[in-house]
C-alpha cells in the first residue's frame, strides 16, 4: 500500500480539533456563546491542517477537481430554523443509549465508512465482496469527500456547540465546518454504490447510510440540514460518476465478482 493510500484509509481519524473560535462581522467569539450577528462563520484558521492537506493533495479517483457541485446555503445562524434545529439536537440527547454511543464512537474513529457496512453484517470481506467494498472505499474517501470539503469551505457553517451551550457533543468537534455533513455524504455514496451492485439489499444499505448521518446529529456535531445537504451532495456526485466510463467499468467488475461467487 502506498503512503497516500494509507493516509486515505485514515481520512476520518485525525479530524478532531479543540479550542475553536468563530468569526463574525464585528469580531470573534468563544465557543458556546450565541452571537448577535447573522453572519457567523467557522474561522479559516480553525481548519485542521490535516484536513486541508488531505483536501488539497489527495487525488480524486474519477472526477476532476475542476468539476462543480453545490448545495443551497444553510440557514443563517440566528434564524428561526437554526434555533429549531438546535432545539431538535437537544431533544436528541435522549437517544444516547449505550448502543448508540458505541456506534457513534466507532463511526467517528473508523478509517473509512465502508467498514461500518461490514460491521453491521451487510457485507463482509469475503473474496466476492472485496471489489465492491474497495470501490466504495476509494470513491467515498476521494471524490465523495473532496467536493463536500469544497462546500464546507464555501459555507463555513459553525458547529451547533458554537451557537448554544445546550448542545453537548459526545465526541470531539471536527476541525472543519458543519455544512454539508461529510459522514452523511460518505455513507450515502457508499450505500448508493452497494445498492447498484446488490439491489436486493438496497433498502438495508440506504437505511444504514441514513442512520450514520442521524447519529452525527445525536452526537451533537451536525444540524439536520447538514445531514440533508450531505445526502444531496452524495446523490449529485454519484449521478456524475454514473456518467464516467472508468467508474462504470469498475462498477461492472465489482458487480460481476459479487454475483459470480
Amino acid at each position: 500500500m502506498t503512503r497516500t493510500a494509507k493516509l486515505v484509509s485514515l481520512v476520518w481519524v485525525a479530524f478532531a480539533a479543540a479550542g475553536l473560535t468563530i468569526t463574525a462581522s464585528g469580531g470573534s467569539k468563544e465557543p458556546g456563546l450565541l452571537s448577535e450577528s447573522e453572519d457567523l462563520r467557522f474561522a479559516d484558521e480553525d481548519w485542521s491542517p490535516y484536513v486541508l492537506w488531505y483536501k488539497n493533495e489527495v487525488a480524486n479517483t474519477y472526477l476532476s477537481k475542476e468539476e462543480t457541485f453545490t448545495v443551497d446555503p444553510p440557514p443563517r445562524s440566528r434564524s428561526v430554523r437554526t434555533r429549531s434545529e438546535i432545539n431538535d439536537l437537544v431533544a436528541l440527547h435522549s437517544e444516547r443509549t449505550e448502543k448508540t454511543l458505541r456506534e457513534i464512537a466507532y463511526e467517528d474513529r473508523v478509517g473509512s465508512l465502508e467498514r461500518a457496512f461490514s460491521r453491521h453484517g451487510l457485507l463482509d470481506h469475503a473474496v466476492f465482496a472485496r471489489p465492491a467494498l474497495e470501490l466504495a472505499r476509494r470513491v467515498s474517501t476521494t471524490d465523495g469527500i473532496y467536493f463536500v470539503f469544497e462546500e464546507k469551505k464555501r459555507h463555513a457553517r459553525p458547529r451547533p456547540r458554537h451557537l448554544s451551550d445546550d448542545v453537548r457533543p459526545v465526541i470531539d468537534m471536527p476541525g472543519h465546518p458543519a455544512y454539508p455533513s461529510g459522514h452523511a455524504a460518505q455513507a450515502h455514496i457508499i450505500g448508493l454504490i452497494l445498492s447498484e451492485i446488490d439491489p436486493d439489499h438496497a433498502e438495508a444499505y440506504m437505511g444504514l447510510a441514513r442512520d450514520i448521518g442521524i447519529r452525527r446529529e445525536i452526537a451533537g456535531v451536525h444540524y439536520r440540514s447538514d445531514t440533508l445537504a450531505g445526502i444531496d451532495m452524495a446523490e449529485q456526485v454519484f449521478e456524475r460518476l454514473m456518467e464516467h466510463d472508468q467508474f462504470q467499468s469498475d462498477l461492472a467488475s465489482a458487480e460481476k465478482a459479487f454475483h459470480d461467487r
